[in-house]
C-alpha cells in the first residue's frame, strides 16, 4: 500500500455499507487475544450510526482499526482497557478549515501514553519511540500507514495522549451522500 499511495495508485473505492458491522467483526477478532493478555476489548456506537449504510472504503478503514488496535494492544497492560468508538458528528471542523458532516472511528486505551515529542513525530514512516526501539516493538509503520490513508479519504487522524494515562487515535472521514438505514 506504501508504494501505491506513493505513486498516487490507491485510491479510495466507496460502496455502501454497515461501518459498525464492521467495527464489530474487527473488534471480535481482536478480544481473544486481550483476554490472554488481561486486556478488555469493547465496541461503543452511538444510535445514530447503529445500522446505518454509508458509503466507505471498507478496506481502508479495516487496515486502518486494525492498526490502531494492534498498536493499543502492545502498549495496553494486564488490567487495561481499549474501547472503539464511532459516532456521526454534523458539521465537524478539520485542522484544514473545511466543515463537513462526518463519521469518527476512536480507539482508545489505558496503556502507557506518548510524550510531547513522540506524539510529534508518531505519524512518521518508521519512526519508533525510544522504549520501542529498545524492547524491539513495532516497525514505525502502522501509524504512517494509517495517517496515509486516513488523508488519501480526504480524513484527518486526532491524537490525544498522555504519558500514564493512555492515548486516544481519533479518525475522522468525510460522509458521502445521506447515510440510509441497514435492511
Amino acid at each position: 500500500d506504501f508504494r501505491k499511495i506513493e505513486r498516487g495508485a490507491l485510491q479510495p473505492v466507496y460502496k455502501p455499507g454497515d461501518v459498525a458491522a464492521l467495527l464489530e467483526s474487527i473488534v471480535r477478532t481482536f478480544q481473544p487475544e486481550g483476554e490472554a493478555k488481561g486486556v478488555q476489548v469493547c465496541l461503543e456506537v452511538d444510535g445514530e450510526a447503529r445500522n446505518k449504510r454509508l458509503l466507505f472504503d471498507a478496506d481502508k478503514v479495516e487496515k486502518i482499526v486494525n492498526n490502531l488496535l494492534s498498536n493499543s494492544m502492545k502498549f495496553t497492560p494486564r488490567g487495561g482497557f481499549i474501547k472503539v468508538a464511532m459516532e456521526m458528528v454534523s458539521q465537524h471542523k478539520f485542522t484544514s478549515g473545511n466543515i463537513s458532516d462526518v463519521y469518527q472511528i476512536s480507539v482508545s486505551d489505558t496503556g502507557k501514553g506518548m510524550s510531547e515529542e513522540d506524539q510529534k513525530h508518531v505519524f512518521e514512516r518508521f519512526y519508533q519511540s525510544h522504549d520501542e526501539k529498545n524492547a524491539g516493538i513495532g516497525t514505525g509503520i502502522g501509524l504512517n500507514l494509517v495517517y496515509d490513508l486516513v488523508k488519501l479519504m480526504e480524513g484527518e487522524v486526532l491524537l490525544y495522549s498522555r504519558v500514564g494515562e493512555g492515548t486516544k487515535f481519533t479518525v475522522v472521514l468525510p460522509l458521502f451522500g445521506t447515510p440510509e438505514p441497514v435492511e
